[in-house]
């Protein structure tokens, strides 16, 4: 989705309403847009971008002594803003999840129809959230595998494939840190779109409107 579009699905008549909060998920998909605009090289191992930025790795292992397993200072930034923007997405939809448990209207009062629309937006919430955590999970993984690999190194030092094996586990960092920000971009997208396209029989209360008309 373009940067254009994701101004587009930001709809100013909510920011005064009951529901003011989903707003927050268009512009988190307006800030992920331009950002992931911003690295969006990174995503191919052959760009010049990645290319220059593996080019640091490659320099880490020319040097004569090695006692830690050094860092690729760019994939450390990249990583530090994919972590940041994972934890932000967490806390937001745990958030809105927490607030709208609270605030939604009672499922036994609603149609059938309804009821089934909620538990459709409460399952999407959930079902991004666990990815999002599974992404986190996936920085671990590739501190271990580097880690491993770099002892290797350490052994053997000037090992080509051991040394080539590094610089492909750092490409794969890289192309993934890219890649996670236009996943939570799109998952800011479609929540905010399941729940502007269902706010009404969100937002209902039809305890409220039978007491209102008693």
């Amino acid at each position: 989705m373009s940067g254009s579009a994701v101004v587009d699905i930001i709809d100013p008549n909510l920011k005064d309403a009951t529901f003011r909060q989903i707003v927050t998920f268009a512009e988190k998909a307006k800030e992920l847009d331009i950002l992931s605009n911003r690295y969006k090289d990174y995503l191919k191992h052959d760009s010049k971008k990645s290319q220059e930025v593996l080019e640091l790795t490659r320099a880490l292992l020319q040097k004569q002594e090695l006692d830690t397993v050094p860092l690729n200072p760019i994939i450390k930034e990249m990583d530090t803003i994919a972590r940041d923007c994972l934890n932000d997405y967490i806390n937001q939809t745990t958030s809105f999840t927490l607030w709208f448990m609270l605030d939604k209207p009672e499922i036994s009062d609603t149609d059938q129809f309804d009821a089934q629309v909620i538990e459709t937006v409460l399952g999407l919430l959930i079902q991004y959230k666990t990815f999002a955590v599974e992404m986190l999970e996936h920085f671990e993984l590739y501190h271990n595998t580097r880690g491993k690999l770099f002892v290797k190194y350490f052994i053997y030092p000037g090992v080509e494939d051991i040394a080539d094996a590094i610089v492909e586990t750092d490409a794969k960092q890289l192309a993934e840190a890219a890649q996670i920000l236009i996943d939570l971009k799109d998952y800011y997208i479609h929540i905010h779109d399941q729940i502007v396209k269902n706010i009404e029989k969100m937002t209902k209360s039809p305890k409220k409107q039978k007491h209102g008309r008693s």
